[in-house]
């Protein structure tokens, strides 16, 4: 094959789009220039435009986020608006490697067989009607989420396959015109399982824990075991309602599956007994779950207790030291998160976040702070619909909404976990706010029409339980 054609010439074509990175880069020189009101510093101007200039880029899809990175450290640089200390300042936060960690830990769930075998339990016991199911596989979800901090991952490795195989062997297929048979309300509940679980733990998507370095440079401090107790009403409410919601509201043609707890079994079968790296893989994911929940008493922190669980996995031979390099999707996150976690923190030292907030806070002026609570929370939410990535609308909207919160009175804890819940489900209503939704929307089991209009009116309840109960909840367990 000539160099540079078929498949080489597509992916370059993927990863790289001329025109929207020139308009891109068009917009962030215009922004370099204009002239700033009172209150944002030459420097915080500067940001800001390589910021909003890097945002646009990642909505267009017109080059990795990386080579943005990249450039952005280049130009911070090479026009002294930050010191070299200080642009690489955002690659020694500890949530980077939070996320890096609990990634490679995740190595092990697939690599064993784990996730698959407990997937397959819960079939296996809850599997003879269609509904209960579907939360089997949301009780799976529930299970594997605190240690693997990738929704994507948990979909496509060990959810979204289970769901094909499932529809296929009742006959549901969208190539036969059979997909309402069961596949479609498989389909359409498991992507929505998928986010509802990536709320609950700090360790379930990798937008929690950037959000909680987010709100500790505001000083607000949040711990593994506050999250999990904040969300544990709203959450249990919502995994109980939703699934019902949807099977009401998209009700499959087959109601009982008597067979399924038996393919489970057979599946159960050809994987064999439970092997010695399940067990190690199941010690050290217990391992760092009390550890993240007592850590803090230890003296030992979130990311140091994922540290603990890697070291664990290759020790027991779990996992490979070379498999941990190999972890493409970590590191990558780790060189364009460090810039974005680097730019967000120099946006308020240079006083762009106070200044935004002033501009947003005079909007709800005059708004009791419970109102403008729940008002800047449909806002921020909502706002998704113009975004492509959690991580995205994570760094771009948390720091500014959660200061406005802050300064109208509202509790900065309850404040914090609020927004950074939201940002784990914000993506509810579209097929492209999160990579897992072009995964199950790409299977064609569910049309547009039915995709965007059950997210919507799920995405309503779920608010309406997050906010509505939730404040509830924060107030009776004293954060609120």
């Amino acid at each position: 094959m000539a160099e540079g054609s078929g498949p080489e010439r597509k992916a370059r074509q993927l990863a790289f789009k001329p025109i929207p990175f020139l308009i891109s880069i068009i917009v962030g020189t215009v922004l370099w220039f204009i002239h700033y009101p009172s209150g944002i510093s030459l420097q915080g101007g500067h940001v800001l435009a390589l910021f909003l200039a890097t945002i646009l880029g990642c909505i267009l899809n017109a080059a990795p986020l990386g080579l943005y990175a990249f450039i952005d450290l280049i130009i911070l640089t090479v026009t002294h608006t930050v010191s070299g200390e200080v642009a690489f300042s955002g690659y020694s936060d500890s949530t980077i490697w939070l996320i890096v960690a609990a990634y490679c830990a995740a190595i092990g769930f697939t690599k064993t067989g784990l996730g698959l075998r407990i997937a397959y339990l819960f079939v296996k016991l809850f599997g003879k009607r269609t509904l209960t199911l579907g939360y089997a596989l949301v009780l799976c979800e529930l299970v594997i989420s605190p240690a693997i901090p990738s929704n994507t991952a948990r979909g496509a490795g060990i959810i979204f396959p289970i769901i094909q195989q499932l529809a296929k062997s009742y006959g549901s297929d969208p190539k036969l015109g059979t997909s309402r048979k069961i596949g479609s309300f498989l389909v359409i509940l498991g992507f929505h399982a998928n986010l509802l679980t990536s709320a609950i733990f700090l360790t379930a998507i990798s937008t929690s824990p950037i959000a909680v370095s987010l709100a500790d440079k505001l000083g607000v401090h949040i711990s593994w075991g506050q999250w999990a107790l904040a969300g544990l009403l709203p959450a249990v409410v919502s995994l109980v309602v939703i699934p019902l919601f949807i099977y009401l509201v998209y009700k499959p043609e087959i109601t009982k599956m008597p067979d399924a707890p038996a393919m489970a079994q057979k599946e159960l079968e050809k994987m064999g007994p439970v092997k010695r790296s399940e067990i190690y893989m199941l010690i050290s994911f217990l391992v760092m779950i009390l550890l993240w929940i007592f850590g803090n008493a230890l003296g030992v922190s979130t990311t140091i207790a994922a540290f603990i669980g890697v070291t664990m996995l290759v020790f027991f031979g779990v996992i490979k030291w070379s498999d941990i390099p190999e972890q493409k999707s970590a590191w990558n996150l780790l060189v364009w998160l460090g810039p974005l976690l680097m730019m967000g923190a120099q946006l308020n030292r240079f006083g762009v976040i106070k200044w935004f907030s002033n501009v947003v806070g005079a909007q709800v002026h005059g708004l009791s702070w419970g109102v403008a609570f729940v008002v800047l929370g449909l806002i921020y939410y909502y706002s998704h619909y113009f975004f492509t990535s959690l991580i995205i609308h994570v760094n771009a909207f948390y720091t500014p909404f959660l200061a406005i919160l802050i300064g109208m009175g509202a509790p900065p804890v309850a404040s914090a976990l609020y927004l950074a819940f939201l940002t784990a489900l914000c993506a509810q209503p579209t097929n492209y706010g999160t990579l897992a939704g072009p995964l199950y929307f790409s299977s064609e089991y569910v049309s547009s029409k039915a995709w965007f209009s059950i997210g919507f009116a799920v995405s309503a309840l779920t608010f309406a339980i997050w906010t509505g109960l939730g404040m509830l909840w924060w107030h009776i367990i004293g954060i609120m």
